[in-house]
This record gives structure tokens, C-alpha cells and sequence, in this order.
């Protein structure tokens, strides 16, 4: 991940890692933004994690949607862009 190109005594201090590996980084973070793309199939050590797609991620979300509705200890919230550009939480 770009973690290990700043070097690990650099990482661990940085408020904001970015990484290409979905992997818990050396700063400690227990939360994991995933732009794109789909989420890592561990997320064990995250407490949140926040999934970001465009229209065409929805097919994609929706499938990672559905399982992680059925594993335990976990609570998916879903929030949808309004017509105005504001975000709502959805039942």
C-alpha cells in the first residue's frame, strides 16, 4: 500500500493514510474509507467502515449490501443523495 512508500516510522504518525491494500494501516485507524472499487472481504479491526460508489457501483454495493446485512455484529446504514445534493439517512 502507499503506507509502506512513506516508510513505517512515517506512517504510524499520519492522521490520514491512504492505502491500496484495505488493510488496518500502521497509524492505527480503525476506520476505512473505500472509494470505489469493492470493500475488502476482511474487515475484522475496523469499527466503521464507509463504502463510497457511483451509479456504477450500485449492482456491486447492493451485493456487499446484502451480506453484510446477514453477518453478525454488523449494522449497514445506507444514506442516499437527495435531487437537491444532500444526504439522507434511508430506512
Amino acid at each position: 500500500g502507499l503506507d509502506s512508500d512513506i516508510g513505517p516510522e512515517r506512517a504510524s504518525t499520519q492522521p490520514v493514510l491512504l492505502s491500496t491494500d484495505g488493510l488496518p494501516p500502521a497509524n492505527g485507524a480503525d476506520c476505512l474509507m473505500q472509494v470505489g472499487g469493492d470493500l475488502p472481504e476482511d474487515l475484522d479491526g475496523w469499527a466503521r467502515v464507509l463504502f463510497l460508489f457511483d451509479s456504477e457501483g450500485v449492482e456491486a454495493a447492493r451485493s456487499r449490501w446484502r451480506a453484510l446485512a446477514r453477518t453478525e455484529g454488523v449494522q449497514p446504514v445506507y444514506w442516499r443523495e437527495t435531487d437537491n445534493g444532500r444526504f439522507e439517512k434511508a430506512a
